[in-house]
This record gives structure tokens, C-alpha cells and sequence, in this order.
């Protein structure tokens, strides 16, 4: 499943809020949404063994509960276990006790997993949407998606997780940043912490990562491959295939750069944005598959709505500011005549106020360039910017 899968996936689960539309609001989606993601992955990686864990149960029930825990989580395979009889699918059988029987399956789990969805506080949710009745369709819903580890390993289950709640956030005007770090930010962390590590090249070095605000620990495996792969560590050393490896490591790394570039470039604009008067700009990216470079000439669009006086048969608020922005990383070509010649064709097609390029280099601050309004040549085809705060006021 690649990153254009996750987005997908992340994408449909978050559709569901569509039921939800009227009793809640928009920055209360994630109130739902998360709680049922984390259930419904529970439930698909339990179903395999349900029925063994329901036989066995009856068996040592009269055990002492450490040992009852030992072993239903050896049948499992899992830290957690659920000893309701019912799941997902069984929870629509009986609409009419849908609500009580929700509550009495996630107090069927263990102990650890019970403890999850209190901080969620989902019970109030549950009495929420069975008094809206939302309940069922959205409970229905949640049982056709499949999270099984077959379809939806571990990592993958991270990266949808992680997207559902950079969604959240957005819907709530919040940055994903507030919840987790971006893998991006992790890698250009990594990056800019090592690199003046001059020892890497020499063996027999220890080298010891502390993360003092670790989380879920994913600073760790891109902070250990900069240490056994960095530029100039045992590269001269290694067999042909190990070099074969290392270099198509490197590649994947070199396509991971115009991330790192979206990123430094919506940091930037934040920063101007932050002082803008109201309405407030929005930032959308588009991301290709892996997360790379996605097709055509604009990567990101800034959006806001237009408060100006509107034309005659319009009102305030129904029209849009939109500047279209492209953005290079690393050592990437720079813009050519067609490209601009394209980007001013969209710009007039949708009505853009302002064309911007973005481009960045590690270990330098993001640069912006305007598009100028009338085709030259390449090299006059950009003047840059000074001032970027008056292009966002």
C-alpha cells in the first residue's frame, strides 16, 4: 500500500462523516471518526481468533486473572483480547440495542484497550449519535471498511492514523504539528542534527539517539539509517550488493527532498500568513504517488475567501483569493518559459491573484519568486519576492 493508498483509505474512513453532518459539527468530526478507526482495527485483528478466545474463556475463567490474560493473549497473538460475543457485524443484527450493545463490546475488551477508548470519553458519544440516530448507519458504515492486517499492515495503519488526524486537525483549524511531528519535519530533523557528525565514516563508532518527547518513536528508524548510511560513513567498504542497496536507498532519500521543500515552504507561509488579516488562507498540497511530486505545474494552492466587494449578483464571502505556487527542492530544474507560459494559463483560467515559485535547499530558509505577468525568458521570467507577507495580506 503506497502513500497515494493511505490518503485513499484515509480519505473514505473520513467520508463517513458525512452522517454526521447537522447534530455535529465539522471540529467535532474526530470525536467519532478516531474512536471508531481505533475499534474497528481492533475488531478486524481479533476476528481471526474470536471464536478460540470465547471456547478457551469458558474453560479458565475460574483461574486467577493473570493467568487468564497470559492466556488469552498467547491465542491471540495480541497484548489485548475481547470477550463480548459480539463484533461489528453482529452489532447490526439488533437495532433497537444497538447503543447498549456498542458499550457492552468495548467493555468486553481488556483492561489496556478499555483504557483507550475512555480517553476517547466514546460513550458520550454513543449516547449522542443513538439520540440523533446516527448510530446505525454509521456503525454499518464502519464494518465495511477493511482493516485486517492482510489488507492494512501495522506502518500502513500508522500512515491512516496519522493522516485521520491531520484531517481532524484541519477541520478544527488546528495544525497536525499540535498532535505529532510530520515525518518530514522528523526527517530533516535527523538531517540537520548529523550531518556535522564527522566520526560517521570511521567503524566501531557508538552513537546514542535520545528523544527526551519520543511519542509514538518514529524519530528513531530515520535517525538510524542516517547513522549506518550517512554520505560519508562505510559506503567504500561495502560489498557490491550492499552498495547496490545503499545507493537505491540514496535514491529514495533524494525523492523525499521535494517533501522536505513543501514542508520548509508551508512553515514559511505560515509565518506570513499569521499576521494577514481576516479571512485567514488556507494551504493545500498535492502530492503524487509516494508522497513525491505530484503531475502538472502547481504542487500547493493558497485559498481564502474574498470579503472585497463582490459583482453585481454576488454577495460577500461567495467569491475565492487564490495564489497558485509551485515548489522546487534540492537541485531541481528551475522553472522554463513553457512552464511559465502553462502556470499563466491556469492563473487566467481560475482567476489567481499571484504565481509564486518556492524553492529550498537544506540547511537554507525557503526563497520565493513571482511570476511575472507578460512571457519572457527564462531567467526574467521570475523576480523575487522581498516582502512575503504583503503577498498574503
Amino acid at each position: 500500500m503506497n502513500a497515494e493508498t493511505h490518503s485513499q483509505l484515509a480519505d473514505f474512513i473520513w467520508s463517513i462523516c458525512n452522517l454526521l453532518r447537522g447534530p455535529y459539527k465539522r471540529n467535532e468530526y474526530r470525536k467519532v471518526i478516531l474512536p471508531l478507526t481505533v475499534l474497528r482495527r481492533f475488531d478486524c485483528l481479533l476476528a481471526p481468533t474470536k471464536a478460540q478466545v470465547l471456547k478457551e474463556h469458558a474453560a479458565i475463567k475460574v483461574k486467577p486473572e493473570s493467568v487468564v490474560r497470559s492466556l488469552l493473549e498467547k491465542i491471540t497473538g495480541r497484548p489485548f483480547y475481547n470477550l463480548a460475543k459480539l463484533d461489528f457485524a453482529k452489532l447490526l443484527d439488533d437495532t433497537n440495542q444497538l447503543a447498549p450493545n456498542l458499550n457492552a463490546y468495548i467493555n468486553g475488551f481488556s483492561k489496556n484497550v478499555r483504557d483507550i477508548m475512555d480517553r476517547f470519553a466514546f460513550d458520550q458519544q454513543i449516547a449522542r449519535m443513538a439520540e440523533k440516530n446516527l448510530l446505525y448507519e454509521v456503525i454499518k458504515a464502519f464494518s465495511r471498511v477493511d482493516l485486517s492486517p492482510e489488507r492494512v499492515d501495522k506502518v500502513q495503519m500508522g500512515f491512516v492514523f496519522e493522516e485521520l488526524i491531520r484531517i481532524g486537525a484541519e477541520q478544527a483549524n488546528e495544525e497536525a504539528g499540535e498532535h505529532f511531528t510530520p515525518r518530514e519535519v522528523i526527517r530533516l530533523m535527523v538531517n540537520l542534527l548529523l550531518s556535522p557528525e564527522q566520526d560517521l565514516r570511521r567503524s566501531h563508532v557508538v552513537k546514542t539517539i535520545y528523544d527526551p518527547a519520543c511519542g509514538t518513536g518514529h524519530a528513531f528508524p530515520p535517525a538510524s539509517r542516517r547513522v549506518f548510511f550517512s554520505p560519508r560513513s562505510i559506503l567504500p567498504a561495502m560489498s557490491t550488493a550492499k552498495r547496490s542497496a545503499e545507493f537505491k536507498w540514496r535514491f529514495k532519500v533524494a525523492a523525499y527532498t521535494e517533501k522536505w521543500a513543501v514542508t520548509m515552504t508551508k512553515v514559511r507561509i505560515r509565518q506570513a500568513v499569521a499576521s494577514a488579516p481576516f479571512p485567514r488562507w488556507h494551504l493545500l498540497t498535492f502530492a503524487g504517488p509516494d508522497g513525491g511530486e505530484s503531475r502538472g505545474v502547481v504542487d500547493m494552492l493558497a485559498i481564502r475567501k474574498d470579503h472585497s466587494e463582490p459583482p453585481s449578483g454576488a454577495k460577500r464571502g461567495d467569491l475565492f483569493q487564490l495564489i497558485l505556487i509551485q515548489v522546487k527542492g534540492g537541485y531541481a530544474a528551475k522553472p522554463t518559459v513553457e512552464d511559465g507560459t502553462r502556470l499563466r494559463i491556469v492563473a487566467k483560467k481560475h482567476g489567481a491573484c499571484a504565481v509564486l515559485l518556492a524553492t529550498w535547499k537544506k540547511g537554507k530558509a525557503a526563497r520565493f519568486f513571482s511570476l511575472r505577468r507578460n512571457a519572457g525568458k527564462a531567467a526574467r521570467e521570475w523576480t523575487e519576492v522581498e516582502d512575503l507577507n504583503a503577498i498574503f495580506r
